[in-house]
Parts: C-alpha cells; sequence; structure tokens
C-alpha cells in the first residue's frame, strides 16, 4: 500500500461540542460537503443549513463607543467542532499513519469508530499512528474531529480578523508501508561548517537505502552513497567539501533524496540548506561571517485571504519584497509560519524567528521544534513574548532551553521578547527583589539566571526606539545594555503610525474582512468635519513616521551591543486593535506615499553609514558641529585605501582611510568640525556622505537634511498675552492685534512623537499652509526636524467649536481618526475690527528656528497683510463651555499589550 492522497471532498457533521474521545455522530448528521484542505470560512455554503455557534468574542467596531483603547477586529466564523468523514481501502498487510498537515485548533482521529489518537495545536502538522486491529482489508472509515473551541492559546494567527477561524489547513495523506518507511530526515552543519549530519528518522525495520544530494536548479548530483538505516533516528556524516552554504545572501538549497525498497521501489525527498548561526560575544556569525538580522515583526495579516495562505508562490512574492528593501530577517509574533511559508523563506534568503502561542505547553514546544528544524531559515527559537519574567517562568524557560538544545542544537534560543519583570514593568511589583539601581533599575538575580540558558536577548530598549524614537538616545542604550553580555535583537522598533489610506478601500471589497476597517472611520471623520481632508492627512502621516523611522533605525545601528532588531512594522497590520499602519509599506506590499527605496536602503543595509547629529538637526548661521561618521559594517570586509567623501552644501570633503575595515564592526571613520553656511535667510542644507572602496566602487552612502537659520536676539517665552477672556477679546473687536499662546481655551498637549499605531489618541500628521505670517521659515507642507523643539512641550487648541469646517488652518495637526479632534498650535481669526494669532508651540531662546518664526510672527502683526485672510468668529463661540479630551495624549501601553496576554499553567 502507497500513500493515498486523501485531500478533495469530505463529507461533514457539525457539533456545538467539544471533542469527544468516546463519542462521533451519527451517520446521518454528515449532511454536509467540505475540502480538504480548507479553511471553514472559506466554504460558507457548507454551514448554509447548518445552525451553527458564531464567535462569542464577534463585535463590530464603533471607535466612538470606546475610550482609550479599541479591541482587536473580529468576524463571526463558525464555532465549534467539524466532523470530517471518507473512506479508504487497506490491503490488509501495510503499516498505516496518518498525517495531516495542520488544523485550527486541535484535532482526533477514528478509525471505522475507534478513537485512534487526539492533536493539540495549531503550529505544525503532525501524524497519528493507526493501530493494526482497528482496520479490515479492503473498505475504511476515517473520521477527523476537529474543532477551534479552545480558549487557552491565543497568538497572532489565531488574533484578528481570521480568529480562532476553524479548519484543515494542510494536506491530509495515509502513508502505508510493508516494512519500513522513512519518516523524516534533516540536516546539521558543524561549527566549523566543514562537516555536515544528516538525521533520518525511519519506521518499522531497518533498511538499507541509497542517497543523493542534487542541484535543484542544475539536476546535477553533487554527493550520493549508500547507508544501512535502523529504526528510529539514524546519523550519518559527510564532508561538504564545496556545497555552497545557505545564507540570507546566497540561499543554496539542494535536493536531498533517499532511495529504498519497501514492497517495490520508494523514495523520501527534501530540500536542505547548509548553515549555522552561533555566537560570538555580542554578535551573530552565520557560516562564520557576522551578520545583522534587519527584521520585521511578523503579525499574520492576509487582507486577500484573511486566513493564512497555503501556497508557496504567495510567500515567495510578499518576501522578494521585503527584501528588495534589504531585510533579512522575520520574527513571528507568537506563532509559527505553515510549511510553504517557511519553504518560501527558505527559497528567497528570509531567517525566521519563530514563537509558540501563548498557553502553549512541552508537547507543543518539541511539535515546534520538529517542524522547524528541518528549515535553514528558522535560526531562532523564542519562548514567549512580553510575559512577566519571574522565577517561576524563568524556571519554565530553562526547561524549554534545555529541550531546544536536544532537538535542535544548531539553533539559538531567546527566551522572551521583551524582558518586562527584569528590565522594565507594567504594575509596581512585576521587578520583585532584590533590585539593582545601576546602570538602570533592574533584578540582577533574574537577570543572571536568563543570562545562563539564553543565546541572544529581545531587549525592550525602554521605548527608546519605539515610543519615543524621536528622542532615542544611543549613548544611553550603550551605558545601560553593557549589563547585558549577549546580543541583543531590539524589540518591536518604531510602531509609528500614519493615517489610514482610504485609497485602498476598493481593494477590500468582496473579501471576507470587507470594508468594515473603514467605514467606522468614515463615520468618526465625517463627524469631525475633516472627512474631506483624509488624503492629505495620510499623504503627511507618511511624511512624518518616514522622517522618524529613520532617525530611528539609525540609532538602532549605532548601539555596540545590538546583533539586529524587528520593526514593527514593514505592512500594515490592521487586525490589531482595529487598524494599525504601523508599516513602510501597506498591506499589500506597496511603499506608502513620500518615501523611496533607495532612502530606505541608505539606514537599512547590511552597512550603514551613520552622523552623529543625535536628534539636533537646527543650527543657527555660521555655527560649528562636531560630527563623527560612523560604520556599522556587515556588508563585508572592505580593504584598505577606501575613502570616505562628504558634500555639506557647497563644501566638499574626503578622508582616505588606511586601515582596512573588518566585515562586523561598527567603526568609528572620522571626526571633524562641520561649519554651518553665513545665512541672511534661512536654508535647508543638505549632507551627504559616501564609502568608497579602493576601487572607487561606492560600498554605502546616506544623507541627511539640517535646517540653518539667520541668528535672531530674541527673549524667550515672551511676547504673548494673557489669558484669553472677554476681555481680551473685547479688545481685539476694537481693532487689536494680539499673540496669544491660546491660554484660557481648551489646549491639547503635543510632541514631536508621533502617536504609537493603533491607539485611540495621539497625533498623526501636520500640515502647514501657504500663510504670509510664517514669512520665509522653511517647510515642505508638514513638520520635520526643524519643528521639533517647537512641537515638544508645545500645546494645540481646540478649534473644532468655532473654526471655519472645509478651512485648513495655518498648522493644522491631525490627530487619532479613532477620535478625531481639530485641533492647532498656529492660526489666526478675525474679531471684530481686530486679529489674534494663536502660537501654542513652544519658542525658546536657544532654538534658532523658534526664534526665527517669532520674528516672523511679530512682522507680520505689524504688516498690512495681517488679518486679510483670517476667518471670523464670534467671541462668544471662543468662550462657549468646552468638555475635556485627551485626543493629544501620546501616553500608551508601553511594551506591554494585556489583550495578548493569556495565563500561563506553568508544570511544578
Amino acid at each position: 500500500m502507497k500513500s493515498i492522497d486523501l485531500n478533495g471532498l469530505w463529507d461533514i457533521s457539525y457539533s456545538r461540542e467539544a471533542i469527544l474521545t468516546d463519542w462521533l455522530p451519527d451517520s446521518e448528521s454528515y449532511t454536509g460537503k467540505m475540502n480538504v484542505p480548507e479553511y471553514w470560512e472559506d466554504s460558507p455554503s457548507s454551514f448554509d443549513e447548518i445552525d451553527c455557534l458564531r464567535n462569542p468574542e464577534y463585535e463590530e467596531i464603533d471607535f466612538s463607543k470606546y475610550g482609550t483603547e479599541s479591541p482587536d477586529s473580529s468576524l463571526p466564523f463558525v464555532y465549534g467542532t467539524v466532523y470530517y468523514r471518507r473512506n479508504f481501502d487497506w490491503d490488509g498487510e501495510s503499516t498505516c499513519s496518518l498525517e495531516v498537515g495542520g488544523v485550527f485548533l486541535e484535532c482526533a482521529c477514528f478509525v471505522n469508530g475507534r478513537y485512534a489518537g487526539y492533536h493539540l495545536g495549531h503550529s505544525t502538522g503532525f501524524e497519528f499512528s493507526i493501530d493494526r486491529d482497528m482496520l479490515k482489508v479492503g473498505r475504511n472509515e476515517l473520521v477527523l474531529a476537529v474543532s477551534n473551541l479552545r480558549d487557552d492559546r491565543l497568538g497572532c494567527i489565531i488574533r484578528g480578523f481570521k480568529g480562532r477561524s476553524g479548519g484543515i489547513s494542510g494536506s491530509v495523506v495515509m502513508h502505508g508501508y510493508r516494512t519500513s518507511r522513512i519518516v523524516d530526515a534533516r540536516v546539521e552543519l558543524s561549527t566549523d561548517c566543514r562537516e555536515v549530519t544528516c538525521f533520518v528518522e525511519v519506521a518499522g525495520a531497518g533498511m538499507a537505502c541509497e542517497w543523493e544530494l542534487i542541484d535543484p536548479c542544475s539536476g546535477e548530483i553533487k554527493l550520493a552513497g549508500r547507508c544501512d538505516l535502523a529504526p528510529g533516528e539514524n546519523s550519518f556524516v559527510f564532508s561538504r567539501g564545496d556545497l555552497r552554504l545557505w545564507s540570507d545572501s546566497d540561499p543554496a538549497l539542494y535536493r536531498l533524496r533517499f532511495a529504498y525498497e519497501d514492497a517495490g521501489a520508494c523514495e523520501f525527498s527534501r530540500l536542505v540548506g547548509f548553515r549555522r548561526m552561533v555566537v560570538d560575544g555580542t554578535r551573530l556569525l552565520l557560516n562564520g561571517e557576522a551578520v545583522f538580522l534587519r527584521g520585521g515583526t511578523e503579525h499574520a495579516y492576509y487582507p486577500e485571504t484573511c486566513n493564512a495562505p497555503k501556497d508557496c508562490e504567495t510567500y515567495e512574492k510578499m518576501l522578494r519584497t521585503i527584501k528588495s528593501y534589504s531585510f533579512n530577517w522575520l520574527r513571528f509574533h507568537t506563532s509559527v509560519p505553515n510549511e510553504a511559508y517557511m519553504t518560501a523563506a527558505d527559497k528567497v534568503g528570509i531567517m525566521i524567528q519563530v514563537e509558540p502561542p501563548y498557553g502553549f505547553g512541552e508537547e507543543e514546544w518539541i511539535d515546534i521544534l520538529k517542524a522547524c528544524r528541518r528549515h535553514p531559515s528558522v535560526v531562532i527559537y523564542c519562548a514567549g513574548n512580553e510575559e512577566l519574567l519571574d522565577e517561576r517562568l524563568l524556571g519554565f524557560l530553562h526547561y524549554m532551553r534545555q529541550l531546544q538544545q536536544h532537538y535542535v542544537p544548531d539553533g539559538l534560543f531567546s527566551p522572551q521578547e521583551a524582558l518586562r519583570g527584569i528590565e522594565y514593568t507594567w504594575s509596581k511589583t512585576d521587578l520583585g527583589t532584590p533590585l539593582s539601581s545601576g546602570p538602570f533599575r533592574h533584578n540582577p538575580v533574574r537577570l543572571e539566571k536568563l543570562l545562563g540558558f539564553s543565546d541572544v536577548l529581545a531587549q525592550y530598549a525602554w521605548g527608546n526606539l519605539s515610543y519615543n524614537t524621536s528622542g532615542g538616545d544611543w549613548r544611553l542604550l550603550d551605558k545601560r545594555q553593557a549589563v547585558y553580555d549577549k546580543p541583543i535583537l531590539s524589540h518591536e522598533l518604531g510602531i509609528l503610525s500614519t493615517y489610514l489610506d482610504f485609497s485602498l478601500r476598493e481593494r477590500y471589497v468582496g473579501t471576507r474582512i470587507g470594508d468594515r476597517l473603514f467605514a467606522t472611520v468614515e463615520t468618526m471623520l465625517k463627524a469631525a468635519g475633516i472627512w474631506e481632508f483624509r488624503d492629505l492627512y495620510y499623504r503627511h502621516s507618511c511624511l512624518w513616521a518616514r522622517d522618524l523611522r529613520k532617525h530611528c533605525l539609525e540609532t538602532a545601528r549605532h548601539v555596540k551591543r545590538l546583533a539586529g532588531y524587528d520593526v514593527l512594522g514593514i505592512i500594515d497590520f490592521h487586525w490589531h486593535r482595529h487598524c494599525y499602519p504601523c508599516g513602510m509599506l501597506n498591506e499589500f506590499y506597496e511603499l506608502k506615499a513620500g518615501d523611496c527605496i533607495d532612502d530606505i536602503l541608505e539606514y537599512n543595509s547590511p552597512s550603514v553609514l551613520l552622523a552623529d547629529f543625535g536628534n539636533r538637526f537646527v543650527y543657527a548661521s555660521g555655527e560649528k558641529k562636531s560630527v563623527c561618521v560612523t560604520l556599522s559594517n556587515y556588508g563585508g570586509s572592505i580593504g584598505a585605501g577606501s575613502c570616505l567623501a562628504w558634500r555639506f552644501g557647497e563644501s566638499r570633503g574626503t578622508r582616505k582611510i588606511d586601515e582596512p575595515i573588518a566585515n562586523g564592526c561598527l567603526i568609528d571613520l572620522h571626526s571633524f568640525e562641520l561649519p554651518m553656511p553665513s545665512v541672511t535667510s534661512p536654508e535647508k542644507v543638505r549632507f551627504d556622505v559616501e564609502l568608497l572602496d579602493a576601487e572607487g566602487e561606492v560600498r554605502c552612502r546616506n544623507h541627511w537634511y539640517l535646517w540653518v537659520f539667520p541668528r535672531v536676539e530674541m527673549s524667550l517665552p515672551g511676547g504673548f498675552d494673557d489669558v484669553v477672556d472677554a476681555a481680551l477679546l473685547e479688545r481685539v473687536a476694537n481693532g487689536e492685534r494680539l499673540l496669544v499662546s491660546g491660554n484660557g481655551l481648551r489646549r491639547l498637549s503635543m510632541s514631536f512623537q508621533s502617536s504609537t499605531a493603533g491607539r485611540m489618541t495621539g497625533n498623526l500628521a501636520t500640515v502647514i499652509s501657504v500663510h504670509p505670517m510664517l514669512g520665509d521659515f522653511p517647510h515642505e507642507g508638514y513638520c520635520s526636524w526643524q519643528f521639533k523643539d517647537m512641537l515638544n512641550g508645545g500645546s494645540a487648541v481646540d478649534v473644532g467649536g468655532f473654526y471655519p469646517k472645509g478651512v485648513l488652518p495655518v498648522l493644522d495637526v491631525a490627530s487619532s481618526y479613532k477620535k478625531p479632534i481639530r485641533q492647532s498650535p498656529l492660526f489666526e481669526i478675525a474679531i471684530g475690527k481686530g486679529v489674534i494669532v494663536f502660537c501654542g508651540v513652544k519658542l525658546l531662546s536657544e532654538d534658532p528656528a523658534g526664534c526665527w518664526l517669532m520674528k516672523c510672527l511679530r512682522s507680520y502683526l505689524a504688516s498690512e497683510t495681517c488679518g486679510k485672510s483670517a476667518p471670523c468668529v464670534e467671541a462668544s463661540a471662543l468662550l462657549a463651555p468646552i468638555s475635556d479630551g485627551n485626543a493629544g495624549s501620546s501616553s500608551t501601553d508601553m511594551g506591554f499589550d494585556a489583550r495578548a496576554q493569556k495565563k500561563k499553567v506553568i508544570p511544578k
């Protein structure tokens, strides 16, 4: 009996009850049909005549109902247990094993009405061994019970729109053999990359077999041999010779093929790759070469299919796109990619970190280890996300590490994403005792335990690379991370939100998700009177996120102990918090507005040039800035005689570098004084650097913009009138022109940090209109780094009650579309014969940009054009009662997502 493909139509019966090992539906209840493999929601007609339970957590999102938190998206998927039935023939002699490519969430197997086995877990495929005494010669009945009723697992692959949608997600095959069968095979490269150990698992009796390694492109047989295999796991060793190694830059694969006899000719084959990743101090080495993991957080969002696609081609297309932006790593957040996804990563050359779902146990972890170790792309095994690392969990993680070392000795172990309970807290008691205050407040005992069994650490960076990217400080991180004597993979960089892109709405029509993302936002924007500005806000939000993202990733590359990062995100993941536009690409893997691939490659490539401007990009005329140009080099060694060249405005400079530059180093190339041009009006000046090797080939380049302002002696803050009240408004009505901060009106705090993705509050975009009050102040329609010091600590006035609809103020700040509010830190209105200019940005005498803006505003107030285009407002509208609000707040839950936490039951 050879293998039988059982894919295709099966009879189905539905039950609202959980799986029982001693009960099956009666034969008459199998009234439906369903394909295998298929998700239940992709076959809605199969349930037309069935009174099914539906997702109990389903609700249509209405942002007006929520305070500061919005729930994850959901859909009304079928909820229950589906019994699949079909027949197969048995020859009376073969030993049988049923392979199931995957289910959501658990599965029991019955043969001829008898219970044959159970599997819990959606992360991997599995097999059931069928006892011979269950079988009969000829026709046999097979039933698979698949249920999604369990709620003790949680991970990104079963959250959001897809949720716990049930179904059989992989192929079903009945394997039969007379004497023996090869069940699995994998390879492991030695640490010196010279020898390969081949592991082969055999069921039944021993066997003699022939093996060969084939180049899948040319068909050439590269190696061949014979071996005798015993029952169970076997291994043999061969020299790698000139076989190519697998890496992100050269994902070389070979087909490993075994031929043997079992009542006829049989064969087993699998694609394999030879690679070895090891820890070298605080660096990672792939095949002996230093590598920097430039990755993204994978949240399992598939707008076109909702559930995870089952074909390799879809994933190859996705991965080739992100690789074109020089990403080489994906961190699968609390999930394991399916076989098609991992195979695509093997082919494209994307490294992978896998994570089990919340609530996982030992058996599920072993399943994951065994399934992933076949793939050269899977290099890191992580055991959770943002859970509290108390003493009990540390003991559990240590045991998970031991299992990983046993089953996947060539893999690396990361205990947890973000080290809550060691380096940061969510509640006051998270850190436990004892505590150390240097170089930051932490639990040194827990840290020592963690370091003892970890290969790499996914460190949180205290928000410097996420919630506070605009203020990120690599020197602070260098100081604090000195206690971590491990390679650090920085946890979830960026999380920078953009506005919702309504141009994508039509592409959701006809999908399972539909346009519900956009419908609820449309309602909120229309109610706030800003619907017509949605596309403008989207474009400008992308510009703000672009500027902050560049700074964030460059800050990360400046940190000594960083061996990589996962950006949250490469694409948008809209199931999370219902609208989560965190990506540099949209959810269809297309670059967002205002960005370009060449700019991204400057800061997200193997080698990146860095200039130490910190977060200061504004200077006074003639000022000198000390600049150090640093190279983060993971693009290969560079021979002696390379040259650093720079250009700043009209000035040029070069420096020859006599010594060779090693791969895998962070090295200062040159420090020098950069004189700002002497200007009589503000200028935006570009600073370019590039590194050329001895042959003149450009190895990497980068650029930054600086804003240079004429020197203005001005005492700030000052020059503002007092509280906006009836007396002040009467002065204006009588013809005065006043500059006010907005004190007395409802004001909302601002900062140069855009909102964290998915939040109900915070700001997403700025829009600057052409207006004479700005004079020659340099801008491109939005607030870039020249506004940093003015937005930090500034405030915007809630103008929703009095500013005309359809008209943008001079400086408009777009709040979250989930709780939209009209607000502005810079605008004018006319009352009676006079004019008020409201200026809520923070003007400081040490900020050349702020001083110049104040000069522009004073000049405008004294000019004949003052107030000519100001909207007329009744004084009573400004003094109308207003309600409190927090739309401008950027505070959020940092390094913790309560909706993603499940209580873990840890064995004692």
